[in-house]
């Protein structure tokens, strides 16, 4: 995890009504402030999965406490949130996007994760930034 990924439990706590709106302006103002300030990281690794699997996941796994707090509404909508996620910073070459429904183990995973980079020559997050502040 990282900072720029914090705007997504954000957002998705403001879409289910747990922080107001005056709250998420001030959120969103402090956190651009910060994130021009931070190290951004080289690269970003999202496993993405559809609200669908990961509730069958959690129903599989038989954990009193993610069957009992986690609901699945707010799993689609964390879903939705992601998918904004990735949206802005998808396009970016040091940004890995895995369906992570297709992977079973190590050795897969990281084989399309070198592959992905090797195909797009990793680049660094710091150049988004610089680019922000012209």
């Amino acid at each position: 995890r990282h900072l720029i990924e914090d705007q997504v439990f954000a957002r998705a706590n403001f879409l289910e009504g747990n922080i107001s709106a005056v709250d998420k302006q001030t959120y969103d103002l402090l956190f651009d402030n910060i994130i021009h300030a931070a190290e951004l990281p080289h690269l970003i690794i999202y496993l993405k999965a559809d609200s669908a699997m990961c509730n069958e996941r959690i129903l599989r796994r038989s954990r009193d406490i993610e069957i009992n707090t986690i609901d699945p509404e707010y799993l689609k909508t964390l879903e939705t949130c992601y998918d904004e996620f990735e949206k802005r910073w998808g396009g970016e070459r040091g940004f890995v996007t895995l369906d992570w429904s297709e992977f079973h183990d190590i050795e897969c995973t990281f084989g399309a994760i070198l592959k992905h980079l090797t195909e797009k020559s990793l680049k660094n997050f710091k150049k988004i930034k610089e680019k922000k502040k012209k």
